[in-house]
């Protein structure tokens, strides 16, 4: 795909980043066009890690949900039943997953809430130095970058479920 070429040549002929977005999008396209739903696949997938490594999230949780989307509707097309079954049981259970890992975190930070309420009460009372204090103030504010890190992971599997679902993918999902 597109993400092998190097910068400075597809900069040298002029095109810019959005225009190279937009080709990685039409890639998988024009192969399930042709009817090499292999190639397509894998140009979708290709899509899929392109938006998750990228540091837009916003674009690269549009990516990641249009790759899901292409394989989903490319495989319904081709009236592949499994693979599109599959596709949407890999997607819900990702969004299963990244829900438990925040209601996790979630924990977590209550947890060193109460641990550095504690440390400040021990501190009052003579027993703690200012420097255990602001240690549990670092692991809690650790915590919550945690947190706020699974909390944006969860949003985006959330919009890969909803893209194989066809449906927007800011859409509210609750798991059943």
């Amino acid at each position: 795909g597109l993400q092998g070429i190097p910068k400075d040549l597809y900069e040298a002929a002029g095109i810019d980043g959005a225009t190279k977005l937009h080709l990685m999008v039409a890639v998988p396209q024009l192969y399930y066009s042709a009817g090499q739903t292999d190639k397509a696949d894998a140009a979708a997938r290709k899509l899929v890690d392109f938006g998750k490594g990228l540091s837009d999230a916003k674009t690269g949780s549009q990516l990641h949900a249009t790759g899901y989307f292409l394989i989903g509707s490319a495989a319904e097309k081709a009236g592949d039943n499994t693979k599109a079954t599959e596709n949407y049981i890999l997607a819900y259970n990702a969004f299963l997953l990244a829900r438990e890992q925040v209601g996790v975190a979630e924990k977590v930070v209550r947890q060193k809430e109460k641990q550095l309420e504690m440390a400040k009460n021990r501190r009052t009372a003579g027993v703690a130095t200012d420097l255990e204090v602001l240690r549990f103030e670092v692991n809690l504010a650790n915590a919550r970058t945690t947190l706020l890190r699974l909390d944006g992971a969860s949003d985006l599997v959330r919009g890969d479920l909803n893209a194989v679902m066809v449906q927007p993918t800011d859409t509210p999902v609750e798991p059943t």
